[in-house]
């Protein structure tokens, strides 16, 4: 990387890069904040399923922020102690479109947890399953089709990390070094986390 050349990272981060800072959110306390949910709403004994994407099929800066979701997400799993984790289902980009590839996945858990940005199709297939709004399903992001997910309960709830505001945080802040020469005081920006469900979702999308 070129030593004049201001370079950061948003929303996917790079840390062994050199880039001078980061607006994003934090995905490790992401998958916590997951799992912290996911507890509540399948209780104690229950089973909590993770549905995360092969790694071998994503890039190196994607495959960092799921290694994190799940690291959080394992953490509080861990620090309950009364819930089971049954093993990741791990897919690779073409699989997610074979309803197939889940059946028998969502019959043996009581909760899921997405973390890749497939939640509207395994709302998809969860509901086409007829187990919609009775298998807890957590993921990030919001779109009309997950705000829809939302509406009918196939999702339970889904992690926002103010989109809009990121974006706004990394071009000031390079406008502002590249412009004035305003020191980057911060090389990481962590974006705020926020729980959407049916409830609240209108103010979301």
């Amino acid at each position: 990387m070129k030593e004049w050349l201001a370079v950061c990272t948003f929303n996917n981060d790079a840390p062994l890069s050199k880039r001078l800072f980061y607006v994003g959110c934090d995905y490790r306390i992401a998958g916590r904040l997951a799992a912290d949910m996911l507890c509540k709403l399948i209780g104690k004994g229950g089973r909590a399923g993770l549905i995360t994407s092969d790694a071998s099929s994503l890039p190196s800066a994607t495959t960092f922020q799921m290694q994190q979701k799940i690291t959080g997400f394992r953490e509080v799993i861990a620090e309950q102690g009364n819930i089971e984790m049954a093993l990741p289902l791990k897919l690779k980009h073409e699989e997610y479109d074979h309803p197939d590839r889940f059946g028998e996945y969502f019959r043996q858990v009581d909760g899921i947890y997405v973390t890749s940005a497939k939640l509207h199709v395994i709302a998809r297939h969860l509901e086409e399953a007829g187990l919609g709004g009775t298998v807890a399903l957590i993921g990030h992001d919001m779109t009309e089709d997950i705000y829809q997910d939302l509406d009918r309960g196939t999702v339970t709830a889904t992690i926002c990390q103010d989109p809009v505001n990121q974006g706004y945080l990394a071009v000031k802040t390079l406008f502002n070094l590249t412009a004035s020469g305003e020191k980057v005081n911060l090389r990481e920006n962590i974006s705020k986390l926020e729980l959407v469900t049916r409830e609240n979702a209108r103010y979301y999308i």
